[in-house]
């Protein structure tokens, strides 16, 4: 299930409840909010409101993107793509519940008060196929995250555009994916 109890969805590829909570409108969350500034550098005006989920027995979130291939102009409210996410943790899972990277050999376990932050772009706006990541199934107990996904408009004087890739070729990583998708179909 995806969503909240009266909007709730069923899903395959994600088994959760979620919740947003926005800045302006919950000053609690101005540790948080400060918190994500710092460590990215980016401004939370183009963000999307907080994601508050909760995943548990089975709970999973299988690999995916977080940015949109086919970006429409009035997707995200005219914001642009999501250039970067954060993702905290907010409790120590039992058993289970990491978020895994395939194509970056990474695994992030879920550890209490912990952050990733990843860019989902490179600076040349251009998609950055590395960061299809996935959250593991929860094994034993319950896992809850809270997700922020900053949006291109408004970073372009705090993290710059630039005419290459960042140095990396992640367009292949794409191919590697839709291929996956064939061979397993």
């Amino acid at each position: 299930m995806v969503g909240d109890l009266e909007n709730a969805t069923y899903s395959e590829v994600r088994t959760s409840q979620n919740a947003w909570l926005d800045f302006k409108e919950h000053p609690f969350l101005n540790n948080i909010a400060q918190r994500l500034k710092d460590a990215t550098g980016l401004s939370l005006e183009s963000g999307e409101h907080l994601q508050v989920a909760n995943y548990g027995i089975g709970g999973h979130y299988g690999a995916h993107y977080d940015f949109s291939e086919m970006l429409e102009k009035d997707e995200y409210n005219g914001q642009g793509n999501r250039i970067a996410t954060a993702l905290f943790y907010i409790n120590e899972v039992e058993l289970g519940g990491a978020t895994a990277f395939p194509f970056l050999r990474l695994i992030a376990p879920p550890i209490r008060g912990s952050m990733i932050v990843w860019y989902n772009l490179h600076k040349s706006l251009e998609l950055d196929y590395r960061t299809k990541h996935g959250g593991c199934p929860v094994l034993v107990g319950s896992k809850w995250i809270c997700n922020e996904w900053f949006h291109a408009t408004g970073q372009e004087f705090l993290r710059p555009c630039g005419k290459k890739k960042d140095g990396h070729k992640s367009s292949q990583w794409k191919y590697v994916y839709r291929n996956e998708e064939q061979s397993i179909a």
